[in-house]
C-alpha cells in the first residue's frame, strides 16, 4: 500500500515514482505497477502541463497502457480543495483589486464599481461551491451607456455569485467563477443573508 499527500500534481508525481522506484517488490519496473494499491491525496493545486488528472485518476505523459491492463486504473487520487483556504486567499486578494470593470449591455461602454465589502459562505451540501455576496459602489463610466437614467455615482448595488471547482477541460480541478446565476438552497440563502449582515456587507 502506498499513501502519499501533496499540494500539486508534479510533486505528487515525483513522490509517487520515487516510492515505486525504491520499493523492494516493484523496483521501478512499470510492469509491476499492476500489483500496487495506492492512495494519493492532492490538496489545492494549479494544473501542471506535465501531470494532470482525469475522472479515472492520476495521468501523466507516460503510456501506462503498454504495461498495465486497464490503463490508469491502478491508482486513484483524492482531491482536497479546502474551501476555507480558497476563501482566505480570495479575501486577501480582493483589497488589491477593488475596482471592478463591467461591460455595458450595449457593449459600447463600461461601468466601474468599487467593491466595498463581501461575504463568503460554502454551500451547505457541496464543499466545492462557495457563494459570495458583494457590495458595490458606483464610481464612474466610460463610453456610451444603454441605460443612463439608472446610473448615479455613489449608488450602492449588490451581487450574489459563486465559485465552484471546475470539472471540464482546463478548468478541471480549479476554483472558477460561476458563469450563470447561482442556484442556492433555501436554508443557505437565509444563512448567507444573515452572515452578510453580521459581516457588515449588508448594513
Amino acid at each position: 500500500m502506498i499513501s502519499i499527500i501533496s499540494d500539486n500534481p508534479l510533486d505528487l508525481y515525483l513522490k509517487t515514482f520515487l516510492e515505486l522506484y525504491e520499493s523492494e517488490s516493484i523496483k521501478g519496473d512499470p510492469r509491476n505497477y499492476k500489483d500496487v494499491t495506492a492512495v494519493l491525496s492532492l490538496n489545492n493545486y494549479e494544473p501542471d502541463p506535465s501531470v494532470y488528472l482525469d475522472k479515472n485518476g492520476f495521468v501523466s505523459s507516460f503510456n501506462y497502457d503498454e504495461y498495465i491492463v486497464g490503463g490508469n486504473d491502478w491508482v486513484k487520487v483524492e482531491i482536497n480543495h479546502y474551501n476555507e483556504e480558497f476563501i482566505k486567499r480570495k479575501t486577501e486578494e480582493f483589497p488589491k483589486n477593488n475596482l471592478i470593470q463591467i461591460k455595458d449591455i450595449g457593449r459600447n461602454g463600461k461601468h466601474f464599481l468599487v467593491r466595498e465589502a463581501w461575504t463568503f459562505m460554502p454551500q451547505g451540501n457541496l464543499k466545492d461551491k462557495v457563494f459570495i455576496l458583494e457590495r458595490f459602489r458606483k464610481e464612474s463610466t466610460e463610453g456610451e451607456l444603454s441605460y443612463t437614467n439608472s446610473w448615479k455615482k455613489g449608488d450602492i448595488e449588490y451581487r450574489i455569485g459563486y465559485f465552484i471547482v471546475g470539472k471540464i477541460g482546463k478548468a478541471s480541478g480549479r476554483w472558477i467563477w460561476g458563469q450563470y446565476c447561482p442556484l442556492i438552497p433555501a436554508e443557505d440563502l437565509k444563512k448567507l443573508l444573515k452572515k452578510a449582515e453580521e459581516d457588515g456587507t449588508v448594513p
